[in-house]
């Protein structure tokens, strides 16, 4: 059997080893502290240098240069962009600093004002310099509840817009009318139209709809008859205008506008209906070609 000796261990005075271990755990905060202040320090001095960075003027834009629309808008959009810069980030940094301005905040404001462009694009042309590229939208017809004053436009896509500037233009002589209203009629909500007439601005017409009223216009305009305007009635009927006392054709716009214009056609080769067209248009009230072959019509 081996014997060993108990090993020697340290003696301490009483209260010794708590005081130890205090020292040890009073230096392990110190340094937590210093290291905490280290860091602290070291924070707040880059927060102050990206301020100053910020706020500094060879980073700041000085100019706002418009290109893609118009004159007058040109420079109204220039102006929501000044003012736009003309903020700051909770009051310290500034939005005119070009690594800091607001691209997407600025390109919904100025397409939120300005429904009629098509495209927003920023570019930063150099530390100062900031160009933003438009594209306009092209009207393909316009829509009026009360006479041209209140007249919208639609593009070549159904999207819905307005452009007050249009409005001197003569477009309303060269371009057709969409309406909701026509002789004491109103559209309601409740009817089946194919355009938000509630909230039209910002809205896109339905695909197929607006595909057969340009079709329709477009194949009419190819002949001898020119279109004054479209009413929209409920349940997908339209009444296009083809005359300036009202005259106007009833269709389906669910159905396929070169088959129902080829029964146009062809019912214009009667006896009567050639004496109107070729005499007394204006006296025509209505052709209705909703019910494939059987075509009505109704004159003065």
């Amino acid at each position: 059997m081996e014997i060993r000796k108990p090993q020697n261990r340290p003696s301490y005075k009483p209260g010794e080893k708590a005081l130890k271990i205090k020292r040890v755990n009073k230096k392990a905060k110190q340094k937590k502290n210093k290291i905490t202040l280290i860091l602290l320090t070291v924070s707040l001095s880059l927060v102050a240098t990206i301020i100053l960075v910020a706020r500094a003027n060879f980073l700041a834009i000085n100019s706002i240069v418009v290109s893609g629309a118009r004159t007058e808008y040109n420079t109204s959009i220039q102006e929501l962009a000044t003012a736009t810069l003309a903020e700051s980030y909770m009051y310290i940094i500034p939005k005119k600093n070009i690594l800091f301005y607001p691209e997407k905040e600025l390109t919904k404001r100025i397409k939120k004002d300005y429904s009629n462009l098509d495209s927003v694009v920023l570019k930063r042309k150099n530390l100062h310099i900031i160009e933003i590229v438009v594209v306009e939208r092209v009207p393909t017809f316009y829509i009026t509840e009360a006479g041209i004053s209140n007249a919208i436009f639609v593009d070549s896509t159904g999207y819905v817009f307005k452009d007050d500037l249009l409005k001197s233009t003569g477009i309303y002589s060269s371009s057709t009318a969409i309406s909701e209203t026509n002789a004491g009629y109103t559209a309601s909500s409740t009817d089946s139209l194919p355009i938000d007439f509630n909230n039209k601005v910002g809205s896109t017409m339905e695909r197929e709809y607006f595909d057969n009223i340009v079709s329709y216009i477009k194949l009419l305009e190819s002949t001898d008859i020119h279109v004054f305007g479209v009413l929209l009635r409920p349940y997908e009927d339209a009444e296009i205008q083809i005359n300036q006392s009202g005259g106007h054709l009833r269709v389906n716009l669910k159905d396929d506008p070169v088959k129902v214009l080829a029964n146009f056609k062809a019912i214009r080769k009667t006896e009567a209906l050639k004496n109107i067209f070729s005499n007394n248009r204006d006296s025509l009230k209505y052709i209705d070609l909703r019910f494939g072959n059987k075509v009505f019509y109704r004159n003065e």
